[in-house]
């Protein structure tokens, strides 16, 4: 009996399989990333860098100088009562192009920091997800064994019941696989619940969020 049950379940992974490959978590990746407040500070990080490189690049307002003289004050062009006058403050030679450049390398860094700890989460999602199916098709698996082996027992309970060469061992033993496989079933639909509370987690929405 269990050689037939086996064959079957061993047909049925590939089908499920196959059905959990069609399916698509960019959407889930999508919402993780929206939602992740570490990756929202690091990239403001990294905007606040290149806001810094801006303000290397361009040379500093220039200081307009104004005065004015109660008395005249006279000069070699003439009485002189008020004088105007523009300062700018220029860097060395070489410096402001030195200063651009170390901005431009705390960007890039900023930059580098915020792809990895993407690209970290979007692995803990995927592998999250793809970890929460395999619990989720071994649920149905199991589902699909218990009631085989349920249809086994009404089979030999029956036979048991008309004397047909069934004795009440043969369904005692019956009973005992049911109850061994809805023990089993019962573990991992916990696991799954566990594993659905982690997964939204990873999503930074609630516990509880249909998936």
């Amino acid at each position: 009996m269990k050689k037939y049950i086996y064959l079957f379940l061993f047909v049925f992974t590939f089908l499920i399989k196959d059905e959990v490959k069609s399916q698509n978590i960019e959407d889930y990746t999508d919402t993780a990333i929206i939602n992740s407040a570490s990756l929202k500070s690091s990239y403001k990080l990294y905007e606040a860098s290149l806001e810094k490189v801006k303000q290397v690049k361009t040379l500093s307002s220039p200081i307009i100088d104004f005065g004015y003289f109660i008395n005249p004050i006279e000069t070699k062009t003439g009485p002189q009562q008020a004088k105007i006058g523009i300062k700018q403050n220029l860097p060395w030679l070489g410096s402001l192009k030195a200063q651009q450049s170390v901005y431009e390398q705390l960007a890039y860094a900023k930059l580098e920091d915020y792809e990895v700890k993407k690209e970290h989460l979007i692995h803990m999602v995927d592998k999250s997800w793809y970890t929460m199916n395999e619990v989720n098709q071994a649920i149905v698996i199991i589902k699909s064994h218990l009631k085989i082996v349920k249809s086994f027992e009404e089979l030999a309970i029956k036979k048991y019941e008309t004397g047909f060469n069934t004795g009440l061992v043969d369904v005692l033993k019956i009973q005992m696989e049911i109850d061994e496989v809805n023990n089993k079933l019962l573990f991992y639909k916990d696991d799954l619940a566990l594993k659905k509370v982690l997964f939204n987690n990873l999503l930074n929405r609630d516990k509880n969020a249909a998936i």
